[in-house]
């Protein structure tokens, strides 16, 4: 009859609006999975460059941090050698953690500008240029120079420059992950330089073992290459997935970039969040009790 006719007709419409839009959905899942993928491995598996650039920045702050941490057993030979109290190396050594500190602002807001690369490779030359400076220094206002300086290197090695640059390429996924390892490594340069440099200053002066440890930092400059060269790497992979994700229409972008923010909306906004709060308070006690005391 002519209502069935009408339902039956009806029907077909609704098939091939599904069938419409089961194609419509298909191109998508076609288009997403054509786009290259955030990193340069498997969901589950780490990539070659979130691997390297994990290792050369971990590796570059744990030598600025190991070498900061043996300033004190300079403290005796220095005095001995160059005839200076202890107030005047100590006090060399307290402004180098000061100069630390309050560089790393300013070195966290360069890097936001011009990548970590350039920071990074700035930091390496600060560090060897201040370790020879100091092993040539012989009264104190020429420690009050150089000692200092290697605290500016520091600064740009840092936690925050580090583990900021490390959170920004890696994948979502394994970036708690990625930050963990990359702040042990930084760590165990602590335990790793103070023992090689004792064991120079056994066998040398205080001025050549000084020296040879600015020699041994000079490896932070071919692990800044490699930090520069994954950072390539993985930020192309970033932008062709972007452009690939936005070609595909509804396809959601994970990848697309926060809104800029001025550093007074920054510090307001860090300043008003009980985590940052509470990491700034952990910081504090292990850079009093650390810091502090070993100076």
């Amino acid at each position: 009859s002519e209502m069935c006719i009408r339902d039956r007709r009806k029907t077909f419409d609704i098939l091939a609006q599904y069938e419409s839009e089961l194609d419509h959905v298909n191109t998508l899942f076609e288009t997403q999975s054509e786009a290259p993928p955030l990193s340069t491995s498997s969901s589950r598996g780490r990539s070659d460059p979130e691997l390297a650039a994990l290792v050369s920045g971990g590796v570059m702050g744990g030598v600025a941090f190991g070498v900061s941490a043996s300033f004190g057993l300079f403290l005796k030979p220095i005095t001995d050698a160059e005839n200076l109290k202890r107030q005047v190396i100590g006090l060399a050594v307290g402004l180098n953690m000061l100069v630390q500190g309050f560089s790393s602002i300013g070195w966290g807001a360069l890097t936001d500008a011009y990548g970590a690369a350039p920071v990074m490779a700035c930091g390496a030359a600060l560090e060897v240029a201040s370790l020879v400076a100091t092993s040539y220094s012989e009264d104190g206002w020429q420690f009050y120079l150089a000692v200092p300086v290697e605290g500016l290197a520091t600064g740009a090695l840092s936690f925050s420059v580090v583990l900021g640059a490390v959170g920004k390429l890696v994948a979502p996924e394994r970036r708690s992950r990625s930050l963990g390892m990359a702040s042990s490594t930084i760590a165990i340069g602590n335990v790793v330089v103070p023992p090689i440099t004792y064991a120079l200053l056994a066998s040398r002066s205080w001025s050549a073992a000084m020296r040879l440890v600015a020699g041994g930092c000079v490896v932070m400059f071919p692990l800044c290459l490699c930090f520069a060269a994954s950072a390539r790497t993985l930020r192309r992979g970033r932008a062709d997935y972007a452009a690939a994700a936005k070609a595909g229409d509804e396809v959601a972008n994970p990848l697309r970039p926060a809104p800029a923010r001025s550093l007074g909306e920054t510090v307001r906004t860090a300043a008003a969040t009980r985590s940052y709060r509470l990491v700034f308070a952990g910081f504090f006690v292990c850079g009093f009790h650390v810091f502090f005391v070993r100076t």
